[in-house]
């Protein structure tokens, strides 16, 4: 339904909840942190003022603003029909559902110690192929390979040295990239993608690439600094987790971004990533505590580490990870 139609419509029929619905819908905010909770309020507004489904989803559809990523239409559906399904159990309110436990079968190190022992069948030809993008290439590719998977061109990100202060666009890195073929300049990367504006740190300092500046969560980082690489890759091969890229650091560990799915607001983040995910079970196995925060660095692959003499290589990389495991379906 376009807007000419819909105001329209909303003039001849139930007029207060129906000019709210528009109001809603018009002002979706973009794509990022707070968009799937402002959907899933159009889609309340929008079933309570009498529209059926398929209008609902061809509007929020309409108004979704794809720059900052792409939104598949199964997100938008999801919460039209949840919408729908809480309005037909008279459901007004429906609480926020709790954080989640982690039920362990064992104590964290035994775990972790199963889990490298089935992880050690795996090699990292093994995570080459598995993964669902070419890789192999010359480890300059690596870097694109990574920007294209995971991010829209729009959307902003950090990479650089530790000591740089500014995102750019995606579109912009990969200009550089391709232009200059180098990244000698380009260690390091914050998985979360940005706002591109300036926000106050916790000590009240003025920054871009802060926790406050993140703009949608979307990847958690986790490394270990107390076990061998032979160890860590055979851990994350066989680890319970939606991991959709293992990074070799050219150092002494290898670094997994894990993917993350309805984290909106810093409270959640908190709640879920912070003290369930990490201060539960990743922290007691040995993975390091500095990991669990938005705006952790990670290592960028393609960059060549001098000091080390090697180079920082994506080892695995898979946009929609099975929430499993890697070798899991």
């Amino acid at each position: 339904m376009n807007k000419e139609k819909l105001k329209q419509h909303l003039r001849q029929h139930a007029p207060d909840m129906r000019s709210k619905y528009l109001h809603k819908l018009e002002t979706l905010p973009p794509t990022g942190a707070g968009y799937h909770p402002a959907i899933l309020g159009v889609a309340n507004i929008g079933v309570k003022a009498g529209f059926d489904d398929e209008t609902i989803f061809e509007d929020i559809r309409g108004q979704t603003d794809e720059c900052a990523r792409y939104v598949p239409d199964s997100e938008i559906w999801s919460a039209v029909q949840k919408a729908r399904a809480d309005h037909e159990q008279g459901a007004e309110n429906i609480p926020a559902p709790p954080p989640p436990t982690i039920g362990l079968s064992c104590a964290p190190a035994t775990l972790k110690k199963r889990l490298i022992q089935v992880g050690r069948k795996y090699s990292e030809n093994a995570l080459l192929e598995k993964s669902t993008l070419q890789l192999g290439g010359h480890p300059f590719e690596d870097s694109l390979c990574l920007l294209e998977a995971f991010y829209a061109p729009c959307e902003y990100l950090f990479i650089g040295s530790r000591y740089l202060k500014e995102p750019c666009t995606v579109a912009d890195f990969k200009e550089f990239i391709i232009q200059d073929q180098d990244t000698s300049k380009m260690p390091h990367i914050i998985p979360n993608p940005l706002t591109g504006t300036t926000h106050k740190t916790k000590d009240g300092k003025d920054s871009m690439r802060c926790d406050a500046a993140i703009k949608e969560y979307r990847f958690a980082v986790a490394e270990f600094d107390n076990m061998s690489r032979e160890d860590q890759i055979a851990f994350w091969c066989a680890a319970p987790f939606p991991i959709a890229a293992l990074i070799d650091s050219g150092g002494k560990s290898i670094h997994a971004w894990i993917k993350l799915s309805e984290i909106y607001t810093p409270e959640q983040w908190r709640l879920t990533v912070k003290e369930t995910l990490y201060r539960k079970m990743l922290v007691p196995m040995g993975c390091d505590p500095a990991c669990a925060n938005p705006s952790r660095l990670s290592r960028l692959p393609g960059h060549y580490r001098e000091e080390r003499g090697r180079w920082q290589r994506l080892l695995y990389i898979n946009p929609a990870p099975s929430p499993k495991g890697i070798f899991k379906s």
